[in-house]
């Protein structure tokens, strides 16, 4: 049986392919397109020759005699169409935030939720997660509140919420796609009380509410993520999710995320029947006594603290922090605060 030899630029034999089985990994459709050869025995192995002196040479080979039909031109021909219509949208996006959130909405939840496993997972492995029954049982039914104080507003979420506490000094928190929340330790010790936290939870909350993790990933990556979007392609969403799990690790969002963000807060700390002024305490306390945080602290993802107070600050004052509640009990709060006591040493 005849066989097509592979051989190096050493002179030694690579491969040897039979040509029983050998069949064209591409149609041939024009003069001069490079020839693609598979086999049955190689897998996902590929030949590329710039010649199609090639096929002459080798005498039949399964594929080579087909026309291209007309069916394959319509789908090329579609393929264009979609690829100008990409590119109409993505120019759409350079020059107008708006098209992105609303592209965003073809993602499917689950595939939000995806990325944001993926997040969490590199963020775990990391920096420890802490584990308590106790601090977590309180955290949980902390999201819980506020989530049905969004509720209350007439809103809900894409994805339940899940806050994951990790060990580190670091005093900050951070929202990934499909209702993932986490929260570095170092933050409880500087909220000074349960209001405090809550704030800065219903900030993070809603971020996920207003899906900015998900916007945000669409205007970086382009294209690529939009023709996934667009032809409903899992495996290529996934692959996308991967490869911006590092970039998503130092997430940012802008002074207008930040601001919606905390306008969100407001609303649900007020629908969950907790004072509403927790976080912008935080804030200017923070801003006021301990400006190197923004190094690598809660500012460095969250900017324009100033302003954010002086929006919350305008908000607040209105309704007044009287008509509402403690975000928790004392014990709850104890508990939060030690969630990482068995997690290891600082």
């Amino acid at each position: 049986m005849g066989r097509l030899v592979i051989i190096g630029e050493d002179g030694e034999t690579i491969d040897e392919w039979p040509l029983e089985g050998l069949r064209l990994a591409d149609e041939i459709h024009r003069e001069g397109q490079p020839v693609r050869l598979a086999h049955s025995d190689r897998g996902e192995a590929r030949l590329t020759f710039e010649s199609q002196e090639i096929l002459r040479a080798l005498g039949e080979v399964p594929g080579a005699g087909r026309k291209w039909s007309w069916g394959k031109r319509i789908a090329v021909y579609a393929g264009i169409a979609v690829a100008a219509l990409g590119i109409i949208i993505g120019a759409a996006i350079a020059v107008l935030p708006w098209a992105a959130d609303r592209l965003s909405l073809l993602v499917p939840a689950g595939l939000e939720d995806a990325a944001g496993v993926g997040i969490m997972a590199a963020i775990a492995a990391r920096y420890p997660e802490c584990r308590s029954h106790r601090g977590e049982a309180a955290l949980a039914s902390l999201a819980r509140r506020l989530a049905a104080g969004h509720r209350a507003t007439g809103n809900t979420f894409r994805n339940p919420v899940r806050v994951r506490v990790f060990r580190s000094k670091i005093p900050n928190a951070f929202t990934a796609p499909g209702g993932h929340i986490g929260i570095f330790a170092g933050l409880f010790r500087h909220a000074r009380t349960p209001g405090e936290l809550a704030g800065v939870l219903a900030h993070e909350m809603g971020h996920a509410a207003l899906r900015h993790p998900e916007k945000s990933i669409l205007r970086r990556a382009g294209l690529g993520l939009i023709f996934a979007a667009m032809t409903g392609d899992a495996a290529e969403l996934a692959a996308w999710a991967g490869k911006l799990t590092r970039n998503l690790l130092n997430l940012s969002f802008t002074r207008e995320a930040e601001l919606e963000a905390d306008r969100e807060a407001i609303a649900m700390l007020a629908g969950a029947g907790i004072r509403p002024d927790g976080l912008s305490r935080f804030l200017g306390r923070i801003a006021r006594r301990a400006p190197g945080m923004a190094e690598g602290g809660y500012f460095s993802t969250h900017p324009a603290a100033r302003d954010r107070v002086a929006a919350m600050s305008a908000l607040t004052k209105p309704a007044g922090p009287s008509r509402s509640g403690p975000a928790m009990t004392q014990a709850e709060w104890e508990s939060i605060r030690g969630i990482c006591a068995n997690t290891g040493s600082w």
